[in-house]
């Protein structure tokens, strides 16, 4: 239900205003990119947040990732 809500989401943005690397930090098999942004959705109005995004590595591929707003 959660990626359900994400794709319906990500579906409904009108305008993206800001969509920016804000810096990122690997340590490990970890990394932790954080994001600023601030769009509009049909329904819901703007959205202006940091967003920070972890990944977990394996072999070159991303087999975890979060994202904390």
């Amino acid at each position: 239900k959660v990626l359900e809500a994400n794709h319906s989401l990500l579906n409904n943005i009108t305008e993206v205003r800001t969509y920016a690397h804000g810096g990122s930090l690997v340590k490990g098999n970890r990394s932790f990119i954080v994001w600023d942004v601030d769009f509009d959705v049909k329904d819901l109005g703007t959205i202006k947040t940091t967003e920070v995004c972890i990944q977990d590595w394996k072999d070159g591929k991303i087999i975890k990732e979060r994202f904390f707003a």
